[in-house]
């Protein structure tokens, strides 16, 4: 099917493209420059395998203006496994580094893997994240503080781990963190006809994420529908507002309309 329109979030960045700072990190580590304050675009999006529609993200990226690039590119069903290394013609994106987390099976589906610049000063709290679930933690030093970022790829009718999952250790994650901004961004697979007013019935899935924005004062802000069916199942969870102004553009409707949600500092 190619890929879902990716999603576009701004925030605070600026970082020096000769020295790179991106890394893993499992221990403490050296402090780290921090963003100044200008946009930072990250794209979310579900690919449906890497292997056959990396042509069409790459085509995304040279058709956007250069003030635009993303800097971070999430995505899910990533569809990998331990055969193709990252350095590989499927993976490598030029100007770009990667992360990934291949499904635990090694089965090739599923998996999730974020894209970042060259240079990007983001690190992968490997420590953070659970062992059983498809999700990724990473860290951003902002001017506004510490921005969490986590990418989860729920598996349909097993959402509802991952879901819980947040909902136990965010509080942790944002206090071993010592983030001040937090953005979950994934395909949840839930449905939730009043919340997300999805086609398909309501399930526990949609009940679980709904819960879990209500307990933690997180935004959904994803507004019109990802998936062919008319759901919203890749959704974008934050505390941004607190800290940012929200502003939504859409353009016209194609095969890959792009949704861009503007995060600018207040006045």
């Amino acid at each position: 099917m190619g890929l879902t329109p990716p999603f576009c979030i701004h925030v605070a960045k600026s970082y020096n493209a000769n020295k790179r700072t991106d890394q893993t990190r499992t221990t403490k580590c050296a402090p780290r420059t921090r963003l100044p304050n200008s946009n930072m675009n990250i794209w979310l999006t579900n690919i449906r395998g890497l292997r056959t529609n990396k042509g069409q993200l790459e085509a995304r990226i040279r058709n956007t203006p250069s003030d635009s690039k993303p800097d971070i590119i999430l995505i899910d069903e990533s569809k990998l496994d331990s055969s193709v290394p990252d350095d590989s013609h499927f993976i490598s994106l030029n100007g770009y580094s990667c992360m990934r987390r291949d499904r635990t099976d090694d089965s090739g589906w599923g998996g999730c893997l974020i894209y970042h610049r060259n240079g990007l000063p983001i690190v992968r709290e490997t420590h953070l994240e659970p062992k059983k679930h498809e999700l990724m933690v990473f860290t951003i030093l902002t001017k506004s503080g510490t921005l969490l970022l986590s990418l989860v790829y729920c598996p349909p009718k097993k959402a509802i781990g991952p879901i819980d999952w947040y909902d136990k250790h965010l509080d942790s994650l944002i206090s071993k963190t010592k983030a001040n901004i937090c953005v979950l961004a994934g395909d949840f697979n839930c449905h939730h006809r009043e919340w997300l007013a999805s086609r398909s019935p309501t399930d526990a899935e949609g009940k679980a994420a709904f819960n879990l924005c209500c307990a933690h004062d997180l935004t959904q802000i994803v507004d019109k529908p990802t998936h062919k069916l008319g759901n919203r199942l890749d959704l974008i969870i934050t505390a941004l507002m607190l800290h940012y102004v929200l502003s939504i553009q859409l353009p016209s409707t194609t095969t890959l309309a792009l949704q861009t949600i503007t995060l600018s500092r207040p006045c």
